[in-house]
């Protein structure tokens, strides 16, 4: 029995040996993608084997060595997330794959118009002494062979322009979609499209998020200056406008998914029609009108597949135009202030290598512009014993001069390290000359227009009523040349390192500026209560000089165990010198200057004489040090498969700033140290469908620590102004800001659906106030900064736009808004006795709304719009007027074809404004621009306009501005009604290949 028992066992033993074996080989003979998937990334680009250029849509097949199919994927579209809703793009031809497992593929590539390409990929197990987890592989495929084509009998289609369209990620504008008439530049291409509004700086706006970068088929255009390429860049040359986040040039090499989306900037690219992308095209503009308008423009554009060159020049005296903004309301606020004759110049130059993808991109511009500014503002002080208001009247008169000189240089030098570098320079040259008067009255003054109690005190007969309510008046005559140049250096380095495969980044950055300003004033100032007067004539020379430097760097690793964490170690260095003067001399100290007989400009003949002017206790020699040191730690966690990250950064900053002050044979030092933890928290989650739809969320908090003004440390007295005494305070505390901001975006490009809710609230302890001590004898105002508390804002903005017809020919966008605000301050008044300051707090609300409806059919727009604002103040103080100010406008604006050929532009609106303390404010006046356009000659190459600007002449220009101490309404010169004819000419050369085709 045991010895059966035993043969029982042993075959059971043997037959559970063999299955283990069987098993082990069944195992060693399965294929070896059998393992994990999903456990490799790979990464790369697919570009064109002769012009180096990256191919969008390529279809890459990876396969394993006996055919089986492993992955399927293709360019442009993995790595690419949303920002900001409608807007996102990736680089063109960049793949972002994943792989079951290490080994040996076969990739098959695959792209209309082009030849199918096999490349043998081999991944190993183990490489720099870390087990491979991302790979990279580029692919470059042959274009095909030209076929004889045979063209058929003509068909005829009729359709309706699609005006916008998501494609991956990017959100692209048909320009021929959108009617503007003949002559018309970028600008007012952009202005015509849903989702943009262009500033009259040239800042543009797209869905309320700041558009950072103006490219031209993806390349730079005059770095940090998109005005120009918006006021002459021809609206005819443009085929579609792509709105996307650029990823850095260098995101091949990264391949660090959330550190490419952080980096990403929100970017509007203008692509030229294909007749535009190589050869020449010039377009020329002039033009004359009434009041001696005129405006003279040309540009030139040379461009190749791998060379922009662009030219361009202006001169006009119009300062800009009267146009209205993207939403088409001719807003007063945006209207530009004064009168300005502009000559200006430039060149833009980009170079790209196709083999190593090299860039340079160089440009320069020169400006020169003279400028006639008036101003009449009417002022009310707010005070505990009533309140005092002020008139003012200036007229200035500018000389400017700018040079600007941009260069920036890429060299990705291999797939594991990329550097740039962008250095620039800039020279301003002003001269300046004018004259002001102004009044203080404890009384409102009764006027019969903006100035006539300015005009009415300095006449030779004087006023009696207004002299019985006036504290004190003052004129003045100013003078100066202010100089500056400055340069900038700024570079970056990408390193993968090769022992642990992660990134390092490193910013290095030089700032240099040196500023030379002399300035000549005379004033005048009369205290009516005193009788007393204190003239002065004055020169003023304030040379200085300043240079920062800055270094930062950054490494970045993940765990493989932790594939959806990424963490962040960061250094940073920085240091300012900041060396000023101020040498003031008082020449009206010397007998011969004791009127005003002497020129302004005038120096004394001797050095004695100039010692004796010079004013010890107002002049200075400043230098001011900063040095800064920060380790930042950063954790970016992926919350979701598709889309989404949180964010937290923990920054340790050391900082201490010295100020060294040497005045009236007197030497003060002052130190201020910061050391702090500024922890910065962002949510971020978006999501984009394949429909078009599009989700963007973000919600981010910050805390920022700050030291005072060095300056306003010093415990020092400067009375260089009469009517304004300026002292330190040693005892200054360090501020801080709470910040909070939410963004939601919806968007969907069928019916152009938009959707944007935004918010934001900010909290301010111990900030800076200037606490304001008012002689009401003699008008004289001291201040003292002080720390309070108790300053803080919040706003929330709405925005829906959408089409409501289904030909989407009507859209309608609505945006409302409401700003609320605490403002404290400081102020107090006395009367030959010594006050203390009390506190004092100004609620301010602003509530706006704006409607709009337009209609769109063929060459035919028509734009219906209205807004309104409503500004109030309030306070708890006992003798505080409340404020309630009211601005809205309403109006019409059409483009619409007429009779043979001419087409007609107009905008008319009604702008009114009520609740304003200056009854000549309150006032209503309708605007009127319009003009007619018409080709001529083959291919519309010459272009006719009449336009006809402030027609009703009506136009005037006003802005207002509020705050805890008082509020004050500002008019402003502008140009006059006029009307001009102009002349368009646009002259285009291809190359021969180009017409032979």
């Amino acid at each position: 029995m045991n010895s059966q028992r035993h043969f029982l066992s042993s075959a059971l033993l043997h037959c559970a040996e063999a299955l283990m074996i069987l098993i082990m080989l069944g195992m060693t003979t399965l294929p070896i993608h059998a393992e994990k998937a999903d456990s490799i990334s790979i990464h790369g680009n697919v570009k064109d084997d002769f012009t180096m250029q990256s191919l969008e849509g390529a279809i890459i097949t990876f396969m394993f060595p006996d055919s089986t199919i492993a992955k399927v994927d293709s360019t442009g579209k993995s790595i690419h997330q949303s920002m900001g809703g409608l807007t996102v793009f990736g680089r063109g031809g960049y793949y972002s794959s994943k792989l079951p497992s290490t080994g040996t593929y076969i990739a098959k590539v695959e792209m209309k118009g082009y030849e199918t390409g096999y490349f043998n990929i081999h991944i190993p197990v183990k490489k720099y002494m870390k087990k491979v987890r991302s790979w990279d592989a580029d692919f470059q495929i042959k274009k095909k062979q030209k076929i004889k084509t045979v063209n058929l009998s003509e068909a005829r289609v009729k359709a309706t322009r699609i005006k916008m369209v998501m494609k991956g990620d990017t959100l692209v504008y048909n320009a021929d979609a959108f009617q503007v008439s003949d002559g018309s530049m970028l600008d007012k291409l952009i202005a015509a499209m849903p989702g943009f509004k262009v500033e009259k700086d040239g800042n543009i706006t797209h869905n309320g998020q700041h558009v950072e970068e103006l490219l031209v088929n993806g390349k730079e255009f005059f770095k940090g200056n998109p005005k120009i390429a918006l006021e002459n860049l021809p609206a005819y040359t443009v085929d579609n406008v792509k709105v996307y986040r650029k990823t850095p040039p260098d995101a091949e090499m990264l391949r660090d998914t959330m550190e490419i989306n952080r980096l990403k900037r929100l970017v509007v690219d203008i692509r030229l029609k294909r007749q535009y992308s190589q050869g020449w095209f010039v377009n020329s503009e002039l033009a004359g009108g009434t009041h001696d308008r005129y405006l003279g423009r040309i540009f030139g554009l040379r461009y190749t597949d791998h060379s922009k060159l662009f030219l361009f020049g202006n001169m006009n005296n119009l300062s800009d135009e009267q146009r209205p903004d993207a939403d088409g309301i001719l807003k007063k606020e945006h209207l530009p202030s004064g009168i300005t004759k502009v000559k200006m110049g430039g060149l833009n130059l980009n170079l790209s290598d196709k083999k190593t993808n090299a860039e340079y991109n160089g440009s320069f511009t020169a400006k020169h512009e003279r400028t006639t500014d008036e101003q009449i503002s009417s002022s009310v002080n707010y005070y505990e014993g009533g309140d005092t208001h002020d008139r003012y009247r200036s007229l200035n008169q500018d000389k400017h001069i700018n040079l600007k000189f941009d260069n920036s240089f890429y060299y990705p030098v291999s797939n594991r390290f990329s550097m740039g570098f962008r250095p620039d320079a800039n020279y301003q040259r002003t001269e300046s000359s004018g004259f002001s008067r102004s009044a203080t009255f404890n009384q409102m003054p009764s006027e019969s227009s903006h100035s006539a109690s300015i005009d009415s005190l300095f006449s030779p007969s004087g006023s009696p009523l207004l002299n019985q309510m006036l504290i004190n008046r003052m004129s003045q005559e100013n003078a100066g040349t202010y100089k500056n140049f400055s340069t900038n250096a700024y570079g970056w380095l990408y390193l993968r390192t090769p022992l642990l495969d992660n990134t390092l980044q490193v910013n290095y950055g030089l700032n240099y500026q040196n500023n030379e300003n002399t300035a000549y004033s005379r004033s005048d100032l009369r205290q009516q209560l005193s009788g007393e007067r204190d003239f002065r004539h004055q020169q003023v020379l304030t040379p200085s000089r300043h240079y920062d430097f800055n270094v930062h760097s950054t490494y970045s690793w993940n765990f493989s165990r932790l594939k959806h964490t990424h963490f962040y170690i960061g250094y940073s260095i920085n240091q300012q010198f900041d060396r000023g003067h101020r040498d003031l001399y008082r020449f009206d100290r010397l007998p011969m200057y004791s009127t005003d007989s002497m020129a302004l400009n005038a120096l004394p003949s001797t050095r004695d004489e100039m010692l004796t002017a010079f004013d010890w206790q107002n002049s200075f020699h400043t230098v001011t040090r900063s040095h800064a040191h920060e380790i930042q730690f950063k954790i970016n966690q992926k919350i979701s498969k598709k889309t989404g990250d949180l964010t937290l950064t923990l920054p340790l900053n050391m900082v201490t700033h010295t100020i060294s002050d040497q005045r009236n044979h007197n030497q003060e030092h002052k130190s201020r140290y910061l050391r702090s933890v500024m922890p910065d928290l962002s949510l971020n989650a978006f999501d984009i469908g394949n429909n078009g739809k599009t989700h963007y969320h973000i919600i981010n908090y910050s805390l920022r620590c700050q030291v005072p003004d060095m300056n306003n440390l010093l415990d020092i007295t400067d009375d260089s102004n009469p009517l304004i005494i300026r002292r330190g305070n040693p005892l200054l505390k360090n501020s801080t800001v709470h910040n909070l901001t939410a963004y939601l975006v919806n968007g969907n490009t069928k019916h152009q659906k938009t959707f944007q809710l935004s918010g934001n609230w900010t909290l301010r302890k111990n900030a800076v106030a200037q606490a304001c001590t008012y002689n009401r004898l003699t008008g004289v105002s001291t201040y003292l900064p002080r720390n309070i508390n108790g300053n803080w804002y919040a706003s929330i903005q709405i925005m829906k736009q959408q089409t409501v017809d289904s030909l989407d020919r009507v859209l309608l966008k609505n945006t409302f808004s409401i700003d609320l605000s605490n403002s404290s301050d400081y102020i107090s008044e006395r009367s030959g006795e010594v006050t203390e300051p009390y506190r004092s707090s100004i609620r301010q609300t602003n509530v706006s709304e704006e409607l709009s409806a337009m209609y769109t059919i063929k060459q035919t727009t028509l734009r219906l719009y209205g807004d309104i604002n409503w500004q109030r103040l309030s306070s708890h103080r006992e003798d505080f007027n409340k404020t309630n100010a009211f601005q809205f406008s309403y109006g019409l604006q059409t483009d619409l074809p007429l009779l043979w050929d001419v087409s007609l532009s107009s905008n008319i609106a009604m702008h009114s404004r009520r609740g304003y303390s200056d009854k000549h404010l309150n006032d209503d006046n309708l605007i009127w621009n319009a003009s007619l356009t018409r080709s001529f000659l083959k291919g519309k190459r010459l272009t006719a306009k009449l336009e006809g600007v402030d027609l009703l002449h009506q136009l005037d220009n006003v802005r207002s501005y509020m705050n805890a101490q008082g509020r004050t309404e500002t008019w402003y010169n502008t140009i006059p009604s006029y009307l001009m004819f102009h002349l368009y000419y646009k002259l285009h050369i291809q190359p021969k290949k180009k017409e032979e085709q």
